[in-house]
């Protein structure tokens, strides 16, 4: 049966190769100390996504900051919840190292506070008790943030949802310890 799968699988590349599964936007949407993050669009599967990119320099020079990134991709895969985007894919290989996750359609906090002033306080409880059930997950998953910021908490365009993003320098409570 091992080897049944693995011939579906080739023959799945083959016919479906990654390359042509994912394209991109050329503008970036956000960018960090570690890279870029860009929209896209899932062939496969007509779906946006987003993909995280690490910065080619760090790629091709940096294994703490490669292990950093495939850190990043492995904490969020263990987390499911409506207020942290899903991992769809990464891709590590020497040309690229990505994470492809849901795209959320929105702005950042710190650009809806400058952008608009101040929020109703309903709006704001809801946004945090959103953002405090995500940071209960992925506590009870062994995952801890550790940036808690406006620019890491995107707002939907409709005001309704938050989502907490970035989970670049997170650890797990072992790493913490």
């Amino acid at each position: 049966m091992v080897g049944y799968g693995a011939s579906i699988k080739n023959r799945w590349i083959r016919r479906h190769g990654r390359a042509d599964r994912y394209t991109f936007e050329e503008q970036e949407i956000g960018a960090g100390g570690f890279g870029k993050v860009r929209r896209g669009r899932d062939n496969s599967l007509d779906r946006c996504i987003a993909a995280k990119s690490l910065d080619p320099i760090l790629r091709a020079f940096s294994e703490a900051e490669q292990e950093r990134f495939r850190r990043e991709a492995r904490t969020l895969a263990k987390l499911s919840h409506p207020n942290i985007p899903a991992v769809y894919d990464v891709n590590f290989t020497p040309e690229k190292f990505e994470i492809i996750f849901q795209f959320i359609e929105g702005q950042n906090l710190r650009a809806i506070i400058e952008g608009n002033g101040p929020t109703q306080v309903g709006l704001a409880r809801q946004w945090f008790q959103q953002i405090a059930s995500a940071l209960e997950h992925a506590h009870k998953n062994g995952v801890i943030h550790r940036d808690i910021k406006p620019e890491n908490i995107i707002i939907t365009p409709d005001m309704q949802t938050a989502y907490l993003v970035d989970f670049g320098i997170a650890l797990s409570a072992e790493e913490a310890k």
